[in-house]
C-alpha cells in the first residue's frame, strides 16, 4: 500500500485529499506547522494515519524534518499545500528525498501569481491590471467601472474587494500592504 505525505494537514485541501486517499485505502500521513491546528487535527482527523508537527516551511529545520518523516514512514510521494508551502517546496525540490506531486517550478511560480496566470491564459482570463499606484487603480476603474482588487499571490480571497472608487480602493490596498 502506498504511503502519501500531505503538508498543511489542517487545510481544506489536505483534509479533502486525506478523505479521498483514505477511501482508496492509501496510507495518509500529514504535517502541520501551526501548533493549534496540529493539536486539533492530530487528535480529531480519522483520515490521517499520523500527523507530525513540523517547523514552518522556510525554517531552518523544515527540510530535515520532512526528510526524517519520509525515511521513517517510507513515504512514496509528498503532496504539498497550501500555496506558501507549494512555492517553498517547489524551489527546494531537489532536497526532498522522495517524489513530489508538483509540476515544474516554472509552472508552479506562474500558478502562484495571479497576474502571471492571467497573462499565460490570455483572453480566457478576465481583464487584469497591475496596480502599483492610486493612479493605476483610477485608470482601471475608468476603463472597467468596477474592479475586483486582489493580492498578486495568495489563496482564499484574503484581501479581495470589489470597488468603483479609486480613493477607497487605494486605502484598501495600503491597509493590506501594512497588514502583510
Amino acid at each position: 500500500m502506498p504511503n502519501v505525505l500531505l503538508t498543511g494537514a489542517a487545510g481544506a485541501i489536505a483534509m479533502d485529499l486525506a478523505f479521498s486517499l483514505n477511501q482508496a485505502k492509501i496510507n495518509v500521513f500529514a504535517t502541520e506547522a501551526d501548533e493549534d491546528n496540529y493539536s486539533l487535527v492530530s487528535k480529531n482527523c480519522k483520515y490521517y494515519n499520523e500527523v507530525f508537527q513540523v517547523p514552518r516551511a522556510g525554517s531552518e529545520d523544515y527540510v530535515n524534518r520532512i526528510n526524517d518523516i519520509i525515511y521513517k514512514k517510507k513515504i512514496d510521494i509528498v503532496i504539498p499545500n497550501p500555496d506558501f508551502e507549494v512555492g517553498f517546496i517547489s524551489k527546494i525540490r531537489n532536497q526532498i528525498n522522495t517524489s513530489l506531486f508538483l509540476p515544474s517550478d516554472n509552472t508552479v511560480q506562474i500558478l502562484l501569481s495571479k497576474s502571471s496566470t492571467a497573462q499565460k491564459i490570455g483572453d480566457l482570463a478576465p481583464r487584469t491590471f497591475n496596480v502599483n499606484s492610486e493612479e493605476d487603480l483610477a485608470d482601471a476603474i475608468s476603463s472597467e467601472k468596477v474592479v475586483w482588487l486582489r493580492p498578486k499571490s495568495g489563496a482564499g480571497g484574503k484581501g479581495s474587494l470589489v470597488v468603483s472608487d479609486s480613493k477607497f480602493g487605494w486605502m484598501w490596498v495600503k491597509y493590506w500592504d501594512k497588514k502583510g
